[in-house]
Parts: structure tokens; C-alpha cells; sequence
């Protein structure tokens, strides 16, 4: 059996340098629902498929077609 140690889930502020953003910025992108996230007791947690589900809308929105 093979165990990975990458995180399941982020705090914001974990996740900003991921996606190369400031903290306020990611907590625009949570509030305006580009990100899913979602609150364990009082902290938030963003998984990290939905890290890589804005990443990809982004780069189908901003595709041009050949």
C-alpha cells in the first residue's frame, strides 16, 4: 500500500502560495464562490480538488480556440 504525503486539505492561508495569490485575494475567491471551502468547527478548509477544479476553469475559460 503506497501513502502519499500531500495534505487532503488547506487553510487559506495554505492555499494562497499555492496558487500564487495573497491571503485577502483567496479570501475574495472564497466569498464569491470561485473556490470551494467549507468550516471544520471554526476553521476553513479548502480541498485540494478544488484548488486544481479553479485552476483548470480558468485555464478553459482563457483558452483561445486554434
Amino acid at each position: 500500500m503506497t501513502t502519499t504525503s500531500e495534505q487532503l486539505l488547506y487553510s487559506p492561508d495554505e492555499a494562497a502560495p499555492l496558487l500564487g495569490v495573497g491571503r485577502s485575494q483567496m479570501f475574495e475567491l472564497i466569498a464569491r464562490g470561485e473556490i470551494e471551502s467549507f468550516k471544520i468547527g471554526r476553521l476553513r478548509k479548502i480541498p485540494r480538488e478544488a484548488l486544481t477544479a479553479y485552476i483548470e476553469r480558468l485555464r478553459a475559460e482563457q483558452s483561445v480556440p486554434a
